[in-house]
């Protein structure tokens, strides 16, 4: 892969697998879950914080697979919900890293789009066009999907980052996931949540009256680093830095930060000064007081 190494404390989240520190495990379980298991299903949990999205995106780099990640939180902020035609805008928008290729497989894919009478790809991109008499048909692009990568031997993965926003919506998109189930055979769909209980509550797996009831859902939680984790993330962050830190502090920084990986790397990140205040002087020990608060 090229590209410089991006540092541990850079506070952008991490996009591939040689910047991600540690997370092995969680790793392993979605290899085994798309790549060995085929499941179609993957719900990763989380705080906010915790490194979800560095995961997720971690994984996502190293497939050979075609994959599309869509902001969920983006699109409900901006719209105020997440409304059917946003959401497959961005999907479609997704799709453009592969064509850009130009590879024949992806140059395929192109070929499968123009199959759906409200998508309309040209020289310019691929985009969204409605005629009166037309609508956005999600199950539709969906279904296209899995017949192209039938025809290409390949499975696409679908990811839904904080997914629990879905919910605010005129469409019940559990109801889609739990027909994409039962129906699409070529793709995973993973949902991410910072809020767990929300998300499950969305995907109300356990409700008898619910879409999704009964169907096998991956479950992948993401936990706080344990303090030896935390203080040998710290201690390889502030190597990177050239700073020396003693223990007492770094004992401190995980007391008070809890072994929430995207606090460590902020305190890290202030505590090397690469943010100053006003005056020019650097962040010290007293930012873990800010961060804690």
């Amino acid at each position: 892969m090229g590209g410089e190494l991006v540092m541990l404390f850079s506070v952008e989240p991490k996009t591939t697998r040689r910047d991600l520190y540690d997370r092995e495990v969680e790793l392993d379980e979605l290899r085994n879950s798309v790549l060995r298991g085929g499941d179609k299903l993957i719900a990763v949990y989380g705080i906010r914080r915790i490194g979800k999205t560095s995961l997720v995106r971690a994984f996502l780099s190293d497939l050979l697979q075609p994959y599309v990640l869509v902001d969920v939180r983006q699109i409900y902020f901006i719209d105020g919900n997440v409304n059917v035609g946003n959401l497959v805008r961005h999907i479609l928008n997704g799709f453009r890293e592969f064509i850009e290729r130009g590879e024949r497989l992806w140059e395929s894919l192109k070929d499968a789009l123009r199959g759906i009478s409200w998508v309309r790809v040209g020289a310019g991109g691929i985009e969204v066009r409605l005629t009166r008499r037309s609508r956005i048909d999600l199950a539709g692009l969906f279904n296209a999907i899995d017949e192209w990568c039938w025809r290409n031997s390949t499975r696409f993965i679908l990811v839904f980052d904080e997914a629990q926003y879905m919910r605010f919506s005129n469409v019940r998109y559990d109801g889609v996931l739990a027909w994409a189930y039962d129906n699409l055979s070529n793709i995973t769909f993973i949902v991410t949540g910072s809020e767990v209980g929300v998300l499950r509550d969305f995907l109300r797996i356990d409700d008898p009256e619910a879409p999704l009831y009964g169907r096998y859902i991956r479950e992948i939680y993401v936990d706080r680093f344990s303090r030896e984790v935390s203080l040998d993330f710290l201690r390889r962050g502030f190597t990177e830095l050239g700073i020396n830190v003693n223990v007492g502090e770094l004992d401190e920084v995980y007391d008070k930060l809890d072994g929430i990986v995207g606090w460590l790397t902020l305190y890290g990140y202030l505590r090397g000064g690469i943010d100053k205040l006003s005056t020019g002087r650097p962040w010290t020990r007293y930012s873990v007081m800010v961060l804690s608060w």
